[in-house]
């Protein structure tokens, strides 16, 4: 794929690329940079100098230009940096966040729930939250129907299918890292088992899917299998009555096994060979 700098022969020396262009798109590149630290939790100064190999000097400056815009915010008592208003009204629509994950998506969404005549559905995390970013609901009148979203709750992350294809997609230290503010939810009601969690998790990371019966509706079944390739984990989900799901439920893996597979490649296709 070309750069547009090589689409526009627009490089220095080419008469099309002075110093001053030049010096605007590299402060661009580095202000991405600076964001791109933050939204992983790098937020002081010397953190993100050394994460960007830059300046102090430079950094400075640019987290200034960056405050003024509302992208970035700066803790006055802790002196740490942090992703301001205006980054946050821009991801603040899931719809519009997810848009290309949407698109590359759709249509194996749509297939799969034609083809099985249950609800499927698409997830991500956001926080501790699961954020449905995509559904087709069943075409029977007798269906499981999902929480809205108002009323998702952050207990929601440790229970269901979805929400442990989801924490199954990070890394060790992420995981770990979430799992602190988990234990925190699941003080409060001791019905939950920590350790259990974590070895469901575990199963799900070695399986490569999850299946639960009644876990979040009585009587519902779900089947929900990881999307790779996205900047987020994503789980792709069949949910629907277990008396009628159980019977097919390994046709019903395979199909969805092979759906998240083709949304994979057409995230591959439309993010990385235009980034």
């Amino acid at each position: 794929m070309k750069s547009v700098n090589d689409e526009h022969n627009l490089k220095p020396g080419s008469g099309k690329f002075n110093k001053d262009q030049s010096r605007n798109v590299t402060s661009v590149q580095r202000a991405i940079k600076i964001l791109i630290c933050l939204s992983r939790g790098i937020n002081n100064l010397t953190g993100i100098a050394a994460e960007c190999n830059l300046s102090n000097a430079t950094v400075h400056r640019l987290l200034r230009t960056l405050e003024e815009t509302g992208a970035v915010f700066q803790d006055p008592i802790s002196r740490r940096y942090f992703l301001g208003r205006s980054i946050i009204s821009l991801t603040a629509n899931s719809d519009l966040t997810h848009e290309l994950l949407i698109l590359s998506a759709e249509k194996e969404v749509r297939l799969l729930s034609s083809y099985t005549e249950e609800t499927v559905s698409l997830l991500t995390i956001s926080g501790l939250k699961l954020v449905r970013l995509f559904s087709v609901p069943s075409r029977h009148p007798l269906r499981v129907v999902e929480i809205p979203d108002e009323e998702r709750r952050v207990g929601d992350i440790y229970s269901g299918a979805p929400a442990k294809v989801l924490l199954s997609q990070y890394p060790e230290d992420k995981f770990r890292q979430l799992l602190r503010y988990i234990k925190l939810e699941i003080a409060e009601n001791p019905s939950i088992n920590i350790e259990e969690l974590m070895l469901q998790i575990k199963q799900v990371r070695k399986q490569g899917y999850a299946i639960t019966y009644g876990e979040t509706v009585k009587g519902g079944l779900c089947i929900s299998v990881p999307v790779r390739d996205y900047v987020l984990p994503v789980s792709l989900n069949i949910y629907g009555p277990a008396e009628r799901i159980k019977p097919r439920i390994v046709e019903y893996l395979d199909k969805a096994l092979g759906s998240a597979v083709r949304i994979s490649t057409n995230i591959r296709k439309i993010l990385h060979n235009n980034s």
